[in-house]
C-alpha cells in the first residue's frame, strides 16, 4: 500500500494512506470530491425535506413530532456542515488540519448523542400515545417540548465539546491517545446504552399494543389512525436497526481494536457518519405521508413557475375557483368536521399542530 504523508499544523508529520477528514488517499481527488459533495447535496436535500415534512404534511402537523422533526437536525449537521467542510479542505489542498479535523468530530460527536436522545424520545411519544392513553399523552405534552429539545441540544454539544477538547474522547485525527477510559464508557453507557434499551423497549411495547387493540377493536382496525401508527412505528424500527448497524462496527473498533489500522478505523466512523443522508430517503420510501410531502416540496422547490407563487397545501381550507379569464374568483368555505375516534390512541391533544 503506498504511503501519503499529510502535515498536522504545528504537531509534525507521519505517514498516513487515509485522510481522517477527506477519505482514502489512494482515490484519485476528483472521486473522493464527486462522492463527498453529492453525498451532502443529497443529504442536505432530503433532511431538509424530511424536516420540511413536519410543516406542511396534515397528518403529521402534531406537537409530539417536534423530537421527530429534531431527529432529522441532527442528520442535517453532519451533512450541511461536516460533509461541506471536507469538500472545502479537499478543494484548498491542505491536509489534515488539525482545527478543522477537531471541530468535524465535535459536531459529528454531537449530533450523533443528541440523535440518540432525541430518538429515545420519538419512541417514548408513541407508546405514551398508545399505550397509556389521553390523559398520560396530554401530560407529556405539557411538559415543555421546546425547552426539553432545547436542553437536549445543550447537553449534547457540552459533552461533545468537553470530549473532544479536553482529550477525555478518543483521539480521531493523529490518534495519539485513547481519551479516558471512565469518561467514554460512561457517555457510551448514559448517551447510547440507556436510550438503546429504552427505545427498544417503546418501540416492541407499541408494536404490540396496537395490534393487541386492533384485535379488540374492529373499528380501530379499520381506521387510519391504526395505519398511520403501524406504519411508523414499524418505519421507525427499521430507522432505528439502520442508524446502529452503522455505528455499531465503530464502537467495536474503539473499544476492541483501539489500534487498529487507519483503514479499518476511518472506513468504520465514514459509515457511521454517512448514515445521516439515508434517513431521510428511508421515510419517504416507505412512508405515504412523507412521500407526499416530499413531492410537494419538490414541485415548489424545483418545478413552480413564479418565485412569488404561494406554498400550496392539499389540505388547505379555502378552495379558489376563477374564470377563463381570470378576473372573478369564488371562494368556498368549508366546513370543518372533526371525526371523533374511538381508538385510545386518539387524543384530544394529537393533532395539535407544531
Amino acid at each position: 500500500m503506498r504511503n501519503f504523508t499529510f502535515p498536522i499544523n504545528n504537531y509534525g508529520n507521519f505517514n498516513r494512506s487515509i485522510s481522517p477528514i477527506t477519505l482514502d488517499a489512494e482515490w484519485s481527488t476528483l472521486s473522493r470530491l464527486l462522492f463527498i459533495l453529492i453525498s451532502s447535496i443529497a443529504g442536505t436535500f432530503l433532511n431538509g425535506f424530511f424536516i420540511s415534512s413536519f410543516f406542511i404534511e396534515h397528518s403529521l402537523k402534531r406537537l409530539g413530532n417536534v423530537y421527530h422533526a429534531c431527529v432529522g437536525i441532527c442528520d442535517l449537521l453532519i451533512t450541511s456542515a461536516v460533509m461541506p467542510a471536507a469538500v472545502v479542505v479537499l478543494l484548498s489542498g491542505e491536509w489534515d488540519l488539525l482545527e478543522v479535523c477537531k471541530g468535524m468530530q465535535f459536531v459529528t460527536i454531537a449530533a450523533t448523542y443528541c440523535h440518540s436522545v432525541f430518538f429515545a424520545f420519538v419512541t417514548a411519544e408513541t407508546y405514551v400515545r398508545v399505550v397509556h392513553g389521553p390523559r398520560c399523552y396530554d401530560a407529556f405534552l405539557q411538559m415543555g417540548i421546546g425547552l426539553v429539545a432545547i436542553l437536549i441540544y445543550l447537553f449534547g454539544f457540552l459533552l461533545a465539546a468537553v470530549g473532544v477538547y479536553s482529550g477525555f474522547d478518543y483521539d480521531y485525527c493523529e490518534r495519539r491517545h485513547h481519551g479516558n477510559l471512565y469518561f467514554r464508557v460512561i457517555t457510551s453507557l448514559s448517551v447510547h446504552g440507556v436510550t438503546c434499551v429504552l427505545t427498544i423497549y417503546f418501540l416492541i411495547a407499541s408494536a404490540i399494543n396496537i395490534r393487541c387493540l386492533s384485535r379488540l377493536q374492529a373499528q380501530y382496525k379499520r381506521s387510519q389512525q391504526y395505519d398511520r401508527d403501524f406504519n411508523m412505528i414499524h418505519l421507525n424500527m427499521a430507522a432505528y436497526v439502520l442508524y446502529m448497524t452503522c455505528w455499531i462496527p465503530y464502537i467495536v473498533t474503539v473499544y476492541k481494536y483501539p489500534d487498529a489500522y487507519d483503514g479499518l478505523y476511518y472506513h468504520s466512523a465514514w459509515i457511521g457518519a454517512y448514515r445521516s443522508m439515508i434517513n431521510g430517503l428511508l421515510y419517504s420510501a416507505m412512508n405515504a405521508n412523507f412521500r407526499q410531502a416530499f413531492s410537494q416540496l419538490f414541485v415548489y422547490c424545483c418545478c413552480k413557475n413564479s418565485l412569488s407563487a404561494p406554498f400550496r397545501s392539499r389540505h388547505r381550507r379555502n378552495l379558489d375557483y376563477s374564470t377563463p379569464s381570470g378576473e372573478v374568483r369564488v371562494h368556498v368555505m368549508h366546513k370543518a368536521i372533526a371525526p371523533s375516534s374511538p381508538s385510545r390512541p386518539g387524543t384530544s391533544r394529537d393533532t395539535q399542530e407544531l
